[in-house]
């Protein structure tokens, strides 16, 4: 399940990587949202974290709020007002953190960017890289 690849995020951390609300009001109908004990999630682009829709899977944090009943509320919401993405909010949608992209995509554990890298950069990168276990086995493969 995902939640082995998951890193232990401080509430500050949490809020660093929720879904903006302007991007709920307008593309959660697109998201494709896991939860941590889902056994897959998306391919993540080099677009994570800059574009809402096909660019990786997003994280419902609050695993005690049921995502069927919030959607019933949203839609019906939704009738009443376009901006109705409140009740949402206690899903916790989140970004997987780049530590936790890296994780999926079996970095080392030592694995780190360096300071000065910004959000989007880290994205960009792991978005553009390959699953090192995929690429380990693939090479011990052709090699044998």
């Amino acid at each position: 399940p995902l939640h082995n690849y998951l890193e232990p995020l401080s509430v500050l951390d949490i809020q660093q990587y929720l879904v903006p609300d302007k991007v709920l009001n307008k593309y959660v109908m697109g998201l494709d949202i896991v939860q941590p004990d889902s056994h897959s999630s998306c391919c993540f682009t080099k677009g994570y974290y800059r574009y809402a829709v096909g660019t990786g899977s997003v994280l419902q944090q609050n695993k005690h709020e049921k995502l069927d009943t919030a959607f019933k509320n949203y839609l019906e919401m939704k009738k009443v007002d376009s901006e109705s993405s409140e009740c949402l909010k206690d899903l916790q949608l989140r970004y997987f953190s780049p530590r936790e992209v890296a994780n999926l995509m079996y970095f080392p554990a030592g694995f780190k960017f360096p300071p000065d890298t910004t959000l989007n950069q880290c994205y960009k990168t792991l978005g553009n890289s390959v699953n090192v276990l995929i690429v380990t086995t693939l090479i011990k493969y052709l090699l044998s």
